[in-house]
């Protein structure tokens, strides 16, 4: 995914925390926003001072997109969402994401969707089973696309 489909992506998507986003979506929109903020920053302090209320309204406008594209990078490599939380935390936190979100995605489909890198290894999902099991909380894996 080159960097302009990263972030077309990452905009699109900015409220779906279903799926996976890969390596390169989540970094190359990092990396627009990192820019950006770095760029609204400089301009506040060289030109006017009052840029910091369009940064502080930057940080919180890309809030959403920014969460949505790390909870879906969790899922590519197969961990909840929930992980996403470790980018807040101050200094273990911070290295510790870093690498979790370094890593290479899982091959092939896994419980959250089909691999963003290779969807024509099959669009295979967990679905819950009928209320009928015992609990119903065991997954069932099924095509995304429904039965042949």
């Amino acid at each position: 995914m080159n960097p302009i489909q990263a972030v077309i992506s990452a905009f699109r998507n900015y409220g779906n925390m279903d799926g996976r986003a890969s390596r390169s979506e989540y970094w190359w929109f990092y990396l627009f926003f990192v820019a950006l903020l770095v760029a609204i920053f400089v301009a506040s302090l060289v030109w006017n001072p009052a840029l910091l209320a369009v940064w502080v309204a930057y940080l919180v406008a890309m809030a959403p997109p920014l969460w949505s594209v790390s909870v879906r990078r969790m899922h590519d490599i197969g961990r909840s969402g929930r992980w996403a939380v470790l980018g807040f935390l101050p200094l273990a936190g911070g290295p510790r994401y870093t690498r979790v979100l370094a890593r290479p995605g899982t091959v092939g489909p896994n419980r959250y969707g089909a691999d963003p890198l290779r969807p024509e290894l099959g669009g295979w999902v967990t679905r819950p089973l009928p209320s009928s099991s015992r609990d119903g909380s065991n997954p069932v894996v099924g095509r995304e696309d429904g039965p042949e």
